[in-house]
């Protein structure tokens, strides 16, 4: 076919050199930009984890200040009568009267003050400084250290202690040191600048509420925190690493609390400065060297690709032109235009083996012609040999008597088989195209992950789950499911075969079993196994949270008399309206238990003593008010209640239980129907 004479030529060598340029700009511009981004990313990720470094020296310093201040204290901490004539806080005052000027040199000291009992200042030494008269107080009240940070003209590190003589308190001694002497070993340790900065009072403060009480470089420096207090907010730098630009200069800043357990905005807070502007000039330059040798590299390659385009067109050309003698079948000419030598020279090359495998080609095509037919026969009979089996399979999953349904990768129902319809209760339409994770309940997000995984292709394995299939928000089915990832289909679409079979009777069967092991068959109360889990479980939680646990040891009387004259079914019937009794005069949180014949057991979580009694109380009430009557008689029985606490009366299920035991025998033996609390014969 002629061409018309508006076509213009473009030569396919220029069209390959121009797409080659192209895409070689192109990945160039690419990984450039890809290496600029992860280079940026390492710098910022190294300066978080230099400013978090910084962070974790500035705390680890002040802490160290607080011990050398604690170690100090300790001195005075405890102290024995040391003579019959001289008081223990004249020895004191004597002491420091004595030693404070060395004292003050060696461990770095400001002031020291001894507080009375009622958190006044009897004595001080050093430099007067202000202090918090409701954290000394609090200091006498707990008997325990306090530390904290005095801020004024000056920042200073407090530690206020208890006093003792004899195990008694007499006053408080605070002792406290500069803070300035942090700073400067902050910057000595990290190269970078940092300033103490606190809650500025009215008029005090520039744009910020808040001044500057320490700052290392302040020459330097105090320009820099004008510029940031003028220009940023506190809130946006606090927590927050930053970077400012000033005078063509990069200075990196990072606020945060030097109390990390400080709650309120007043400070003290530390301010970090670092001028990483030398770090940014390196990283520029490193990009732009970068960049230079990729564009370099990149014209190099271009520029010997192009080349070696140029000359292997040429072959290409002249093959191209011989395949249409193919197509008239003159395979002499085209064996003649190709020029094969032979033998085949030993170095070959890809356009070498296309026109060997284009003679081979021309060789094949006459034999090929002669055996497409046969080949197409076979093929026809390996497709019906296929639907057949696919029929089959089929067949098998959909009478399969458990089931069976598939899912895409978005958790869409593509097909289930019979036994998953009814156990759906709903048709086929009614679930195919839904998504399977609204058949499973919001409390089995393990189950939901599980098989995001299988579905994003994370793992090749399968997955079993004890779970619910969801009918309905009223009805749900315990299923045991089995979900395996299958080969993609030919549109590479991953799928998910999902199994499940129905184990609600086996679960309310294990159920069963569970409940008649832990529970009392007669009133449905823990009994004694259940009772002692509960025990140490609560035991536990007791520790964690230094509560109180309280434990009743309930035993009936003239329970036996009932038994003896009525019969043990009476006397089930009276256990019975016992234990409908006792629950409800008990709290929610309160776990009763029968762990013998007429014995009961209550624990009572986080309690106190006022709360026990008042609980034991109600009991007795409730259980002398009963009148049981049974074959024409009337019996008013009573309950003796021994009550021990944990971790007064015993640190362990058997200890406590022996000494609650305790208390209920002498309850019952010296005023029956009543309660005792145990008395520790030996105290510690």
């Amino acid at each position: 076919m002629l061409m018309k004479s508006s076509t213009i030529f473009f030569s396919l060598k220029w069209r390959i050199s121009l797409l080659t340029a192209f895409i070689f700009l192109l990945l160039h511009s690419v990984f450039t930009y890809l290496i600029y981004l992860d280079t940026k990313n390492k710098f910022v990720n190294d300066r978080d984890i230099v400013v978090s470094q910084f962070q974790n020296v500035a705390h680890a310093l002040s802490k160290d200040s607080f011990l050398i201040l604690d170690q100090f204290a300790e001195l005075f901490s405890v102290s024995e009568s040391h003579s019959n004539t001289q008081q223990p806080t004249q020895h004191i005052f004597s002491t420091l009267n004595n030693n404070w000027q060395q004292w003050q040199f060696i461990w770095g000291l400001e002031n020291a003050k001894f507080f009375d009992t009622a958190g006044n200042i009897i004595r001080q030494w050093g430099k007067p400084l202000d202090y918090d008269m409701a954290r000394t107080h609090d200091v006498l009240k707990n008997e325990t250290p306090n530390h904290h940070i005095i801020c004024d003209v000056d920042c200073y590190q407090t530690v206020t202690i208890p006093m003792m003589v004899n195990s008694e308190v007499i006053g408080a001694f605070s002792v406290s040191r500069s803070f300035v002497d942090t700073v400067i070993e902050y910057n000595r340790v990290t190269h970078s600048d940092i300033a103490v900065i606190v809650h500025a009072k009215t008029g005090d403060a520039n744009s910020w509420p808040y001044k500057i009480t320490a700052l290392t470089n302040a020459t330097k420096n105090e320009a820099i925190f004008k510029h940031i207090s003028e220009n940023f907010k506190f809130e946006d730098l606090l927590l927050h690493r930053s970077v400012i630009e000033l005078d063509a200069q990069s200075y990196e800043v990072n606020i945060f609390p030097i109390m990390a357990q400080q709650t309120d905005n007043q400070g003290p807070y530390f301010l970090v400065l670092n001028d990483i502007s030398p770090l940014r000039q390196t990283f520029n330059n490193t990009l732009q060297t970068i960049w230079v040798y990729g564009l370099i590299s990149f014209l190099v390659s271009l520029a010997i690709t192009l080349i070696s385009l140029l000359i292997a067109l040429r072959r290409v050309i002249n093959l191209s032109s011989a395949f249409p003698l193919l197509a008239d079948k003159r395979y002499v000419d085209f064996r003649n235009q190709i020029r094969i030598r032979h033998p085949p020279p030993r170095l070959i090359d890809e356009l070498d083996t296309l026109n060997l495998s284009a003679m081979d080609l021309s060789d094949q095509l006459e034999a090929l012609e002669n055996t497409v037919d046969n080949y197409i026969q076979k093929i026809i009979q390996k497709g019906e040999e296929l639907i057949q089996e696919r029929d089959f399979v089929h067949q098998l999953i959909h009478v399969a008597p458990i089931l069976i349904l598939t899912q895409d990768k978005h958790g869409t129902i593509l097909s289930i088989n019979q036994a998953g319809m009814d156990e759906f209760m709903f048709d086929e339409e009614m679930i195919v195209g839904n998504q399977f994770d609204s058949f499973i309940p919001n409390s089995e997000q393990q189950h939901i992950n599980l098989l995001q995984q299988i579905r994003k292709g994370e793992t090749v394995s399968s997955v079993k789950y004890d779970g619910y299939l969801a009918i309905n928000p009223a009805q749900k089915k315990h299923i045991s499911w089995i979900h395996s990832p299958l080969k993609p289909h030919v549109d590479n679409t991953a799928i998910v075969l999902t199994l499940g079979v129905d184990i609600s009777d086996r679960k309310q069967i294990e159920e069963q079993m569970l409940n008649l092991a832990t529970h009392d068959h007669l009133t449905g109360l823990n009994n004694r196994r259940k009772f002692q889990t509960e025990l140490k479980r609560e035991f536990a939680t007791a520790q964690r949270n230094g509560q109180i646990v309280g434990l009743m040891y309930i035993d009936l009387d003239r329970f036996k008399a009932v038994n003896d004259s009525c019969g043990h079914h009476a006397g089930d019937k009276l256990l019975l309206q016992v234990a409908q009794q006792l629950q409800l005069v008990i709290r929610e949180t309160d776990i009763l238990s029968r762990i013998g014949g007429d014995e009961f057991t209550l624990i009572m979580p986080n309690t106190n003593i006022s709360g026990i009694i008042n609980v034991a109380e109600k009991i007795n009430h409730a259980i002398n008010a009963i009148e049981f009557s049974s074959h024409d008689k009337t019996f008013r029985i009573g309950a003796s209640i021994g009550i021990a606490l944990y971790p007064d009366h015993g640190k362990d299920v058997q200890q406590l239980l022996a000494n609650a035991d305790t208390a209920m025998y002498y309850a019952k033996h010296h005023f029956p129907g009543k309660y005792h609390v145990f008395t520790n014969p030996n105290p510690q």
